[in-house]
């Protein structure tokens, strides 16, 4: 399955959008302080740039 680098992009972008809203609510209701939130959103963008080159590497070699 073939996917640009444009939507790619674009996906990325609203993960972290997402992410960084997410942080948003848990430090407004006072679950997470703001260094915590730092952490926790690049924590999510790092393993989620992982899963997302495994499996693009799983996909090109045919399995799905």
């Amino acid at each position: 399955m073939f996917v640009s680098s444009f939507a790619k992009d674009i996906f990325a972008g609203i993960v972290r959008h997402f992410a960084t809203f997410g942080g948003g609510c848990l430090m407004a209701h006072g679950i997470l302080t703001n260094d915590q939130l730092n952490g926790w959103i690049g924590s999510i963008c790092f393993l989620g740039g992982i899963a997302w080159s495994a499996w693009d590497k799983w996909q090109r070699e045919g399995r799905l």
